[in-house]
């Protein structure tokens, strides 16, 4: 069986098709991009990878958790360093993902302009938010990055259990992940997902009850070591967060 593989776009070529994205809407609504594929798309190839796990991601948003975990299941063996550059993700969302970020991304029947500004956002933003919360591709491998970071193994059930009551919805994922001094403490963002899925955190589920727990434990955290902390010391932290 030959496998796809994962490559670097040449940085001409992505420029160039990003200039060009009010001329491909109508591949952006429901052509594709096959016949414009050159050796640009493909400068550096990467890694190889199982299409038909690509292809099972559903883009229905209560699904992001289980399509973070396929896609980054996939190409774990990615190096971080190279995950923040688009040249890794545009070439990817342009054939094997184009139909997943249909669904979940892109207004297919809104304007001209509203398209264009779903693409700008989910397809070609860079920068740190840019690839860790909008790009279509990107923030799911990242979401699997961050949930093996915390449960510290490549255990698919594992980061799934660490992710769920962390990512019940948009926003309560992107309030964690936008404050990297918490899920960069393992064992802080460990009790946080615990804590909220033993169900201490009242209406979680609001997401502006779970922004501003989140909010109130990234302002008191600071300067706190909680890697020896037992599971009531932090929770009582917890509770006065609340």
């Amino acid at each position: 069986m030959i496998m796809p593989t994962l490559a670097w776009m040449k940085q001409s070529t992505l420029i160039d098709l990003h200039a060009n994205v009010r001329a491909n809407l109508d591949r952006y609504r429901t052509g594709g991009f096959s016949d414009l594929i050159d050796a640009g798309w493909r400068q550096k190839e990467l890694l190889s990878y199982d299409v038909s796990e690509l292809k099972s991601l559903t883009g229905n948003s209560k699904d992001d958790l289980n399509d973070s975990l396929v896609l980054y299941q996939e190409l774990n063996k990615l190096p971080a360093r190279l995950a923040t550059h688009m040249n890794v993700w545009i070439p990817l969302i342009h054939t094997e993902l184009l139909d997943y970020t249909r669904k979940r991304w892109l207004r297919l029947k809104g304007t001209d302009d509203e398209l264009i500004s779903d693409i700008s956002t989910h397809i070609f933003k860079g920068g740190i938010t840019g690839y860790r919360d909008d790009n279509s591709a990107a923030r799911l491998w990242w979401s699997g990055y961050i949930g093996n970071a915390i449960a510290g193994k490549d255990s698919k059930e594992e980061i799934e259990r660490i992710l769920n009551p962390l990512m019940r919805t948009t926003d309560t994922r992107q309030a964690v992940f936008e404050r990297p001094g918490i899920f960069s403490e393992r064992g802080l963002a460990r009790s946080i997902s615990e804590y909220v899925a033993e169900g201490r955190l009242e209406n979680s589920g609001n997401e502006t009850v779970f922004r501003g727990f989140v909010k109130s434990i990234n302002l008191r955290s600071n300067g706190r070591y909680f890697g020896d902390m037992k599971k009531a010391e932090v929770f009582d932290f917890l509770d006065s967060c609340r």
